[in-house]
């Protein structure tokens, strides 16, 4: 009984001596996951705000398409912009469908391309010529609701897609914005030439909404249910 008691005593000074040491380890884990999610900007609280995106040139391709895969497609145009002979742009994607909806993701469509003051267009049409898959077009101002939210990596596009996406859409609903027709989908314009890198995500609607229709693709099968939206 006394060796029993004795190696019982030891098992239980082991584990204690063990505790600290997890109690530290899961310190150490709940702090990092603290300084993570600050970091993501994941505490950043979405403000929309009823704005105008003010009327430019955009120089674009089409992408057909899974959206999560988009980011080769995004590399392949980051390549073909060092030929642009100016880097007072903004890149941005236009996404007009939705893919949960779709029978077939794939089929989505979108437009990516850069955006240009109305003053630059001899640059464009000077692209053009070696780029002759790009096209150009210029919209009107268009109303809109527009949030910001920063970005650090690759996560910060899931966030966008899973919190801003939904809180645009719940806005709009609550306004009464959104009507039959007056919205083709969502905008994002990338800026990352600097420290506060971020993501404009915006919802265009109202009468100029067309200029911003630019998909040649056909409209994609939608999912039985949705076969009226």
């Amino acid at each position: 009984m006394n060796n029993y008691a004795h190696k019982h005593n030891q098992t239980q000074i082991q584990s204690l001596d063990k505790t600290p040491m997890l109690k530290s380890i899961l310190l150490f884990a709940v702090i990092s996951a603290a300084v993570f999610y600050l970091y993501m900007g994941f505490h950043t609280q979405i403000n929309i705000e009823e704005t105008t995106l003010p009327s430019r040139i955009i120089l674009y391709k089409e992408y057909i398409g899974d959206y999560r895969e988009m980011n080769k497609a995004m590399k392949v145009l980051e390549g073909e912009l060092k030929d642009l002979e100016t880097t007072q742009f903004r890149q941005f994607g236009m996404f007009y469908d939705d893919p949960n909806l779709l029978q077939d993701s794939k089929q989505a469509r979108a437009i990516i391309g850069v955006m240009l003051d109305s003053r630059e267009r001899h640059i464009a049409s000077k692209f053009l010529i070696n780029h002759n898959h790009y096209r150009i077009n210029e919209y009107k101002d268009q109303t809109c609701l527009r949030t910001v939210f920063p970005y650090r990596n690759e996560l910060s596009l899931a966030w966008v897609i899973s919190k801003v996406y939904p809180a645009l859409v719940e806005y709009g609903k609550s306004k009464k914005i959104f009507k039959k027709d007056n919205t083709i989908g969502s905008l994002e314009i990338y800026n990352f030439k600097n420290e506060e890198s971020n993501i404009e995500v915006i919802f265009p609607y109202g009468d100029n909404i067309q200029d911003l229709m630019l998909t040649r693709a056909p409209k994609p099968a939608y999912l039985a249910k949705n076969q009226d939206l």
